[in-house]
């Protein structure tokens, strides 16, 4: 009896559909000493505290656009972006650090202006502007990975853990998870680092929250060290009619895709 083509397909990927999938395995892991590796994530963070950066930013989904940003440890940052042909103004962010600090957002093109507070989650974008690694706590253990990768696990206040590998065979970090209640709250990886005044630089930085559509990327094409004066940097001045509106939901705030404040529980340590 001659089995139609058709049936014979559809019974083949009925087969395919069921056969069993190859498991995904993870690296297995051994208890390591956590002290060398807290002391090689302190002398990564130490330098550079200032930078000028010029580079290219990606948001899956709404595309590219050509940035320059300038920003100090402790003091603030500032971030302007363009886009298209003509290089189109479509973003401008600026960072006061301190208790009288705050963060603006201006999108030219709704003549509006997002307002909040400088929170753990503006310490954050600064820390990945310097190419930092902002760390949320006190190192508790350490591990060596089977694929020749170090993990350092942090834990912080209010159930927060924060996971940082390095690369096999050295002192970079390569990927630093934050987690919380067991879930990934957001997920930076480095790479192609370069040199930045004697100290190493990712010249690309990718991230990922949760309540992203996709992600977003950093490319550094030019990094420098910065000794200038910041003096009013950091601050934005709004054009007349400018429509302010304050930001509440940090980084669930749906009405700017922009990773601006991250969600992030715990105040600034000494190692970011």
């Amino acid at each position: 009896m001659k089995i139609p083509l058709r049936c014979l397909l559809c019974v083949l990927l009925f087969l395919g559909a069921c056969a069993p999938r190859p498991a995904v395995r993870e690296p297995v892991r051994t208890p390591a000493d956590p002290a060398p590796l807290e002391q090689s994530l302190l002398a990564y963070n130490r330098a550079p505290g200032a930078v000028r950066l010029e580079g290219r930013l990606r948001i899956d989904g709404l595309g590219t656009a050509d940035f320059g940003a300038r920003v100090r440890k402790g003091v603030g940052m500032r971030l302007d972006a363009v886009g298209g042909p003509f290089s189109t103004p479509v973003l401008s962010l600026a960072c006061l650090a301190g208790p009288n600090g705050l963060c603006e957002v201006y999108l030219p093109t709704r003549r509006t202006a997002y307002r909040q507070e400088p929170g753990a989650g503006s310490v954050w974008l600064e820390a990945l502007l310097r190419g930092r690694v902002h760390t949320i706590g006190t190192p508790q253990e350490a591990w060596n990975l089977s694929d020749g990768r170090r993990l350092l696990v942090i834990l912080g206040d209010g159930g927060w853990r924060q996971e940082v590998f390095f690369l096999a065979g050295s002192d970079l970090p390569s990927r630093v998870v934050l987690i919380r209640d067991g879930e990934s709250r957001l997920e930076m990886t480095f790479r192609e680092f370069t040199e930045v005044g004697g100290h190493p630089f990712p010249t690309r930085v990718a991230l990922r929250t949760p309540q992203d559509d996709g992600g977003y990327g950093f490319h550094f094409r030019r990094v420098v060290a910065d000794s200038d004066p910041a003096g009013d940097a950091f601050s934005l001045v709004l054009p007349p009619g400018t429509e302010v509106e304050t930001l509440s939901g940090g980084a669930e705030d749906p009405r700017v895709r922009f990773p601006f404040w991250l969600p992030a529980p715990p105040p600034p340590s000494d190692g970011s």
